[in-house]
């Protein structure tokens, strides 16, 4: 709900876009696949970008696009930051993806629950914004793919377990 409504906003704001169509493909890329397919038979060559909820719906994307060799051709925007799309970023078949960080959310949940435990801080002590909150989230993109790659993917990442608060971005919002 948040990344349509995320979606939504951008294009408000970008009011020379124009949006061809919008499906759900149920957070899958088969159904992805199938839906692509039928929107390159339906809209062609007005389709000048895909913009995917999911990096495994942008995958699906991209195998129809494959299928038709227009990959590269026409930029796909995922979310999650997994590593078919990150790959593909660094092919250029993705313009970007963007990912919540995956393994700074796991890890952070332990410390934060650990240190809460060891006596560090008291949980109903805390502004909003250390109960429910929102982390920082990542683009990736032709310009840091490599860099990306190589710190998060090739190697674990780097986190301090002991700045509990340091990538948080807010309260969560209703």
């Amino acid at each position: 709900i948040e990344r349509k409504k995320g979606l939504d906003a951008a294009l408000a704001a970008n009011p020379d876009i124009k949006l061809l169509d919008f499906q759900v493909a149920n957070w899958k890329s088969t159904e992805a696949f199938d839906l692509m397919g039928n929107l390159l038979t339906r809209f062609g060559d007005d389709i000048k970008g895909i913009w995917a909820a999911n990096d495994d719906m942008g995958s699906g994307a991209l195998e129809a696009l494959r299928a038709e060799n227009l990959a590269g051709k026409v930029p796909i925007v995922g979310v999650d930051g997994i590593k078919t799309a990150v790959d593909a970023v660094r092919t250029g078949e993705f313009a970007c993806t963007v990912t919540s960080d995956p393994f700074w959310q796991g890890g952070m949940g332990l410390a934060i629950g650990y240190n809460a435990k060891i006596g560090k801080f008291d949980p109903a002590k805390e502004p909003p914004e250390h109960r429910e909150f929102y982390g920082k989230a990542v683009l990736i993109s032709h310009d840091n793919v490599e860099e990306y790659y190589k710190t998060n993917v090739e190697s674990k990442p780097e986190i301090d377990w002991n700045d509990l608060w340091g990538r948080v971005t807010g309260a969560i919002r209703a």
